[in-house]
């Protein structure tokens, strides 16, 4: 709720997701606030990563929650909702949604870099979810900063080549992409 200059309450609704932390992975508090900080660093994405609004600790039910925009569903693979990675069977092409995405997401981890931020396991399936119609990366600022950011285009390069949804492991183009990723040729300095 917001209060205009008129000294009238202007209601603002939301739709929202709450998720809830484990008492392991809360480490009092200390990680959501993470994710928020995180998260907030990488507002420039917004179609590649999942908006979190708060990190707040939950008397009633004794559990650290985050909340997150709306959310659809946790992406599990292609339910028919979202269109196949590949145009033809040659697997030559990827269909236009995934090339704008997979492209969000490179461009994603690519201001992460600079932003000082890591997400450290976006190999995870349940680093990604459906909002809006599209894919997105959420958790971001789960790990601390132990690990380097060509970890998560390493990651990010391990979700798609071993997740059946996507089909790659048959495609040579594919293939070639996913040997220069390999390489970790493409580290920035």
């Amino acid at each position: 709720m917001t209060i205009e200059s008129n000294g009238t309450p202007q209601r603002h609704e939301h739709d929202i997701t709450i998720l809830f932390l484990s008492d392991e992975e809360a480490c009092n508090g200390e990680t959501g606030e993470r994710m928020v900080t995180e998260t907030q660093k990488l507002a420039y994405c917004p179609d590649s990563i999942v908006e979190a609004y708060l990190s707040a600790y939950c008397e009633t039910i004794g559990r650290w929650v985050m909340v997150y925009e709306r959310l659809d569903r946790f992406f599990s693979g292609n339910d028919g909702t979202l269109p196949p990675f590949f145009t033809n069977l040659e697997k030559l092409d990827l269909m236009t949604f995934w090339r704008a995405t997979t492209s969000s997401f490179i461009a994603a981890i690519s201001l992460s870099k600079s932003r000082g931020v890591i997400h450290g396991g976006p190999f995870c399936r349940t680093c990604y979810v459906i909002s809006s119609g599209t894919v997105k990366i959420m958790n971001v600022g789960r790990a601390q900063h132990s690990r380097d950011y060509v970890e998560d285009l390493y990651h990010l390069r391990s979700f798609i080549w071993s997740n059946p949804v996507f089909g790659v492991t048959n495609s040579a183009d594919w293939a070639g992409f996913d040997n220069l990723l390999g390489s970790r040729k493409m580290q920035q300095k």
